[in-house]
């Protein structure tokens, strides 16, 4: 009876075995090649290798998983020590800023400072200038183009000089030295190119500058090359006469020619370039207008009248009897506003536009006078349109040993030879000889 209960316990315990043993999980199953109980049975030699086999390759892969991922982790611990370091290393060999180092950045600011500080100041009278200028347009009542006349120039001639130095930047005395030198030659060929008396007429004269230098040209020249001279005195041998609207401007001028001892050489009269009946027709070896052709309304008028009283080949004969004849010129010297694209242009632009009118303003307190003399610059044509204008005339000509008959088929025109640029381009000297042309029929 014992053995019989001792027996079914042992069997029923081996049931309940196999009922409440739970199956194990596919990835259990996976991770280590255990046989189940109730399929355990006896392995071969082959079997027993390959487990073997298998566990080995999988404790492999094991360990070097966990070898990667500790060799990642001691990288990146590695990494951030090494940056930690070179930050501590750069802290501790980064010098610090000695007091002459400092001293000298404190000079570099310093310097920097007063660089900034002298730009200020450079801008600051342009930029004053310029809402001075603008204020003045904005009170006063632009003037009318035909505003430079006599008396316009009578109001501001005591301080006419010095103002004209101030606005040119007293570079207004080489302009005319350069244009009387276009004029007369570099040696004087105009005095020595004829036995005659040579004559200049200077219009506009204002107050005598030109007109001045090229009597001090005359007496120069004429004491070097005395044989072509009729007279061995200058009176005889050379006269300039200067004609303008404005009698205190002549007045000043007739002041600076005694002081020049030229009278007996230089003559000033009051006169207009529209209207020179007062002189004889075929009389000048050479006509100068400096800053005055702006002024005159009727531009061609007064070309045609200088056409008029210059020398021309076919009634002069003295042309063709002396081979050193040098050809009756005019020459003409004229601001214009810069249309060039440099800095330097665009700065003249903005001198002549802003800080003429303001200065002028300033200095003679005749600020209209000074508008009309920004405005007649900014109304007078480019140089390629004077120059057009010039050489398209088509002035009327006297009959020779006639009055007053003029020739059916010929007109007198200019033909300008070269123009020389001043100041950047709001200077020029035009510098032409009186032509005569036939008209074309067919």
């Amino acid at each position: 009876m014992a053995p019989t209960t001792r027996q079914a316990k042992r069997e029923s315990n081996s049931s309940a075995k196999n009922v409440e043993s739970p199956r194990p999980s596919s990835s259990a199953a996976t991770a280590a090649p255990v046989m189940e109980p109730s399929t355990r049975k006896k392995m071969t030699k082959n079997e027993k290798q390959e487990v073997r086999a298998r566990a080995r390759r999988w404790a492999e892969n094991r360990h070097a998983a966990d070898a990667l991922a500790g060799s990642s982790e001691e990288n990146e611990k590695a990494a951030e020590n090494e940056e930690v370091a070179e930050n501590k290393e750069s802290v501790v060999d980064t010098p610090l800023p000695s007091l002459e180092s400092h001293s000298s950045l404190v000079r570099m600011t310093e310097k920097q400072k007063t660089i900034n500080l002298y730009y200020f100041f450079a801008v600051l009278p342009v930029a004053l200038l310029i809402i001075g200028s603008q204020f003045l347009r904005a009170m006063i009542s632009p003037p009318p183009s035909d505003y430079g006349s006599g008396s316009m120039f009578d109001s501001i001639a005591p301080r006419y000089d010095f103002i004209n130095r101030a606005l040119a930047l007293n570079l207004d005395m080489s302009w005319r030295r350069r244009l009387v030198e276009e004029v007369v030659g570099t040696e004087g060929e105009i005095f020595s190119a004829t036995h005659d008396t040579v004559k200049i007429l200077d219009l506009a004269t204002g107050t005598a500058d030109v007109a001045i230098l090229l009597g001090q040209a005359a007496a120069r020249y004429n004491k070097n090359d005395p044989p072509l001279r009729t007279s061995s005195t200058t009176t005889d041998s050379a006269t300039v006469l200067g004609l303008d609207p404005s009698q205190n401007m002549l007045d000043i001028g007739t002041t600076k020619v005694q002081n020049a001892d030229l009278t007996n050489i230089v003559r000033l009269q009051l006169g207009d370039a529209l209207k020179l009946d007062s002189l004889v027709d075929d009389t000048f070896n050479a006509v100068t207008m400096s800053f005055g052709i702006r002024n005159v309304p009727e531009k061609e008028i007064a070309l045609c009248e200088i056409h008029r009283v210059l020398k021309k080949g076919p009634h002069f004969p003295h042309l063709r009897a002396h081979p050193k004849t040098v050809e009756s010129k005019l020459a003409i010297m004229e601001f214009s506003e810069p249309t060039g694209p440099g800095i330097m242009a665009m700065l003249a632009r903005i001198f002549i536009r802003h800080c003429v009118p303001a200065i002028g303003a300033i200095l003679s307190g005749h600020p209209k006078e000074y508008m009309h003399l920004q405005k007649s610059i900014a109304d007078f044509p480019p140089p390629t349109e004077f120059v057009r204008l010039m050489e398209s005339l088509k002035c009327p000509i006297k009959k020779v040993g006639g009055d007053e008959e003029l020739e059916i088929d010929t007109f007198g025109s200019f033909r300008v030879k070269e123009v020389i640029n001043m100041l950047f381009g709001s200077v020029q000297i035009y510098i032409a000889t009186p032509i005569l042309k036939k008209y074309v029929t067919e």
